[in-house]
């Protein structure tokens, strides 16, 4: 049947699949490898570090590959990920060296012998359009200066990530390759410090991307001098992710208009005071200024407070009607009479979950006309804040898992009118719900892997 399809529509379906199950795929026969060529050539990950000493690493074989032009991702690649090779420990280096190079005197040579195929093979990647680089501390930094000047070598890079969670690698110490025209910028740094009397280099690199319309930042600073510098810039972006909200960030969203995408993960602040703040001015002001424009939302809260949703802020999400996609936590409240297991009907709505959950489904059924995905999260009560994991086991865990029946109970009993069907997803369960007389009713098959799988797509 697949051979009666035609190429474009086997591409669509290669990019479904992920790497290992599009080579099964090219494996068939001809035709089908043929067809899928584009697709899985596409993606080219370049592992770096010591593990190049080794004479017999099939990493280096690779390299020469692409030096000589005989790979399909000469062609076809159009995204780099360049990534820490395997941990080499301290004591082995010098053995690596001596079977690389023979003897200790030719270990310089060696490695300019690796930069070398290296700079040959990234020469021929000539239509890389995107690069994602995991910089190493254990990296030789000669590689690390070559990667940067390929880099910096392109004639269009459309987008460009940096992840400095490797090894603990400061960013600060990094000089970050000089890019143009990046419209898709991805930032994780969990050292990052702002300097004192010069902004961060990548805080130049990003404000000078003046066609940036889309920027992902996630650690745990404020990220103040990043939106100071975009306000100055003027540089009006339509899709932001970060893990951190702040007043500055809240003044940079209220400078301009067009977010089309707002990712706001599970926000904590450091205290409830300080979280029911920065929610007033998140709902209050910096989400209606989008209001037009806002097509996709993700603003949960990891405590309970002003950010999750309810009554102080239904009157905020019900005039997002352009909404495809909605993100929010709900708070169980102290005191709730959490179910058992077994305990999954209860005739009379009597908590703070099914009170909230039945005014957020109704919200969405009758303000959000454009809503295709609802996704509800327990959050943590404010007393777990000082438990140590306490998501991962014990009773943090034990309540998480009750206030998520809670919330499908009060999925399940939900009655009212609905203007359109949208999923609901809670607890990685989804739920495609439909209208029928008056109620909503769960589809078979809703499972969070094909929540996974569904393409955003915005009208």
């Amino acid at each position: 049947m697949f051979l009666t399809l035609p190429t474009d529509l086997l591409e669509e379906i290669g990019k479904e699949l992920d790497h290992t199950d599009q080579g099964h795929l090219r494996a068939v026969c001809k035709e089908l490898e043929d067809a899928t060529q584009r697709i899985f050539f596409s993606q080219l990950v370049i592992k770096t570090g010591k593990h190049l000493l080794r004479n017999d690493h099939p990493h280096l074989e690779l390299l020469k590959a692409l030096a000589a032009g005989q790979t399909g991702w000469n062609v076809h690649a159009r995204k780099i990920h360049f990534i820490p090779g395997p941990y080499v420990a301290p004591e082995r280096k010098k053995r690596l060296a001596f079977l690389r190079f023979g003897s200790e005197k030719k270990r310089e040579s060696g490695q300019r012998e690796v930069e070398t195929l290296l700079k040959s093979a990234l020469a021929t990647m000539t239509h890389v359009r995107a690069i994602f680089w995991k910089p190493n501390s254990r990296d030789v930094v000669s590689l690390r200066e070559v990667i940067a000047d390929f880099i910096g070598r392109l004639p269009v890079l459309d987008e460009f990530g940096l992840d400095f969670t490797c090894m603990n690698l400061d960013c600060d110490a990094f000089t970050p390759p000089s890019v143009h025209g990046v419209r898709r910028f991805e930032l994780t740094a969990f050292q990052w410090r702002e300097m004192s009397s010069t902004r961060h280099p990548i805080t130049d690199l990003i404000q000078s991307q003046g066609h940036l319309t889309s920027l992902h930042l996630y650690g745990r600073e404020a990220w103040t001098e990043i939106w100071v510098a975009l306000r100055e810039a003027r540089i009006a972006l339509t899709e932001i992710t970060t893990n951190v909200i702040s007043t500055d960030l809240f003044k940079y969203l209220l400078s301009y208009t067009g977010v089309r995408k707002l990712d706001l993960g599970f926000q904590d602040a450091g205290s409830q005071a300080e979280n029911d703040c920065l929610a007033g001015e998140l709902y209050d002001s910096a989400l209606l200024h989008h209001a037009d424009s806002l097509v996709e939302l993700r603003c949960a809260a990891r405590y309970e407070g002003r950010l999750s949703f309810g009554e102080h802020n239904v009157h905020v999400v019900a005039q997002l009607r352009r909404l495809n996609f909605l993100t929010v936590s709900v708070n169980a409240g102290d005191g709730v009479a959490l179910p058992s297991p077994e305990d999954d009907v209860v005739e009379e709505p009597d908590n703070l979950v099914d009170t909230t959950v039945n005014l957020l489904l109704e919200t969405a059924a009758t303000s959000l006309p454009a809503l295709h995905r609802l996704t509800i999260c327990a959050a943590d009560p404010e007393a777990n804040r000082d438990v140590i994991c306490c998501c991962c086991g014990g009773g943090g865990l034990s309540r998480w898992k009750a206030v998520n029946r809670l919330i499908r109970r009060a999925v399940h009993g939900f009655r009212g009118s609905v203007a359109n069907p949208f999923e609901v997803q809670v607890g990685g369960e989804v739920y495609g719900l439909r209208l029928l007389e008056g109620r909503c009713v769960k589809e078979e098959g809703g499972t969070y892997e094909s929540y996974l799988k569904t393409k955003v797509t915005y009208d």
